[in-house]
């Protein structure tokens, strides 16, 4: 059986610094370190659980409104492949995402009920030099 791990919760807002101002202040999380998501500003914040909270800025586009929405839920597996091969078999599942290589990690993401996004992750080795 497959059992994934929480990895992270990925938050995403429409204003990066009242979120954090918020998760700092008002909920006494930490901030670990801001980084870009492609073009996006984002943060990831020791929010004092076993997974950070990875916020993402999305800013209002043609005047619509954002509300805060979990994008997606990331998840650590000890095989990418046949996490996907396993949760891929239940309705409803598929692959948004294929498969892709980052430095240190191999990483998929998939859709299930509802459309909730979930990332899996595979963490890799760095290779000794």
């Amino acid at each position: 059986m497959i059992k994934p791990a929480l990895d992270h919760m990925h938050l995403q807002c429409a204003a990066l610094e009242p979120m954090i101002a918020f998760w700092t202040q008002a909920m006494g999380a930490t901030l670990v370190c801001r980084r870009n998501y492609g073009e996006a500003k984002g943060a990831i914040l020791d929010i004092g659980a076993s997974a950070p909270l990875a916020l993402k800025e999305v800013p209002c586009q043609n005047g619509a409104i954002a509300n805060a929405c979990i994008e997606h839920l990331g998840f650590v597996v000890g095989d990418l492949e046949a996490a996907c091969a396993h949760i891929l078999k239940h309705p409803g599942v598929t692959q948004v995402v294929p498969p892709f290589q980052s430095e240190n990690f191999l990483c998929t993401f998939l859709k299930g009920p509802e459309n909730i996004r979930v990332e899996l992750v595979q963490k890799l080795t760095p290779l000794a030099e």
